[in-house]
């Protein structure tokens, strides 16, 4: 006989814990999925956390409503906070599963607004980044960290096309997703080595998506030039910098599909290292380039 009451105790202790694991894991996450659906509309942080935290209270309450026994209330002790524990699960699940760029998007709007960590968060539940380990430095990313001589006549690329003869200034001709080039004018003087250890600090990941590329920073105030393959459109991008920091808010600023650039524009707390560009205009056929 005393075994029932026993049992019927640690299912209702059991009741209570999945739903307050509910309300607190799926209440936030409701919010931030309701806040990447209002984003499609306006970026204002302010009107997208109000509306959902409107939708997010009203939806389950009038549900809850709805199910109340009409001539005794009292009956349906427990019915709200179960409504609201299912729907913000719910609404959670949903939203990570059918609308991963969307709540992607929003990840890279709180990062914007000056919420790294908790962008970092949303982009980890959407599924759009791969991260990997944000405490490895860029440089075992460059493939090799190691530098080649490339033949400036030819101008081959990785995927079989050619560049015209220019140095790292003709940006829209050169291939930002493997490499960049070093001033003609040093590479004489500097080994492959020393210009590696000149320049890799100008060399960053872009990641898009589960894919990406890497691009070189073109100028003090955080601009990026990349391919534009890479970017694509995207509404979500991070951009990783060498020593293994993350730019707390990035902008697409350009896109040309025909000459496949883009440019980017980075904010960041880590310092910023620009390439010295070359001269386009001074590139001759036959003269020494180095890559990265």
């Amino acid at each position: 006989m005393s075994e029932k009451p026993a049992k019927g105790g640690v299912i209702v202790l059991a009741h209570g814990v999945v739903k307050a694991l509910a309300l607190l894991v799926g209440g936030p996450t409701a919010v931030l999925g309701l806040m990447a659906l209002v984003g499609l509309v306006t970026d204002n942080i302010w009107a997208r956390l109000g509306v959902a935290l409107v939708v997010a209270v009203a939806a389950p309450l009038f549900l809850a409503d709805r199910l109340l026994p009409k001539d005794d209330p009292s009956k349906g002790r427990g019915i709200p906070s179960d409504v609201f524990a299912v729907t913000w699960v719910g609404l959670g699940v949903v939203m990570l599963l059918l609308a991963g760029p969307i709540v992607g998007a929003e990840g890279q709007r709180l990062v914007n607004d000056g919420l790294p960590r908790i962008g970092g968060v949303v982009f980890a539940l959407s599924g759009e980044i791969d991260y990997g380990d944000e405490s490895e430095p860029l440089e075992d990313e460059i493939d090799g960290g190691v530098a080649t001589d490339v033949d400036a006549a030819a101008g081959n690329t990785d995927d079989g096309g050619t560049v015209p003869d220019a140095s790292v200034a003709d940006a829209g001709a050169a291939d930002a997703d493997t490499e960049h080039e070093a001033p003609t004018a040093s590479s004489e003087d500097l080994t492959p080595a020393e210009l590696f250890e000149r320049w890799s600090g100008s060399v960053v990941s872009v990641r898009v998506g589960s894919g990406g590329g890497t691009g070189f920073i073109i100028d003090a105030d955080g601009t990026i030039a990349t391919n534009q393959h890479v970017t694509n459109g995207a509404a979500a991008i991070q951009v990783k910098l060498v020593d293994g920091t993350w730019a707390t808010r990035v902008e697409l600023l350009y896109e040309n599909e025909e000459v496949d650039i883009a440019l980017l524009k980075i904010e960041a707390d880590a310092d910023l290292h620009p390439v010295v560009l070359g001269e386009a205009d001074a590139v001759q056929v036959g003269e020494r380039a180095i890559s990265i």
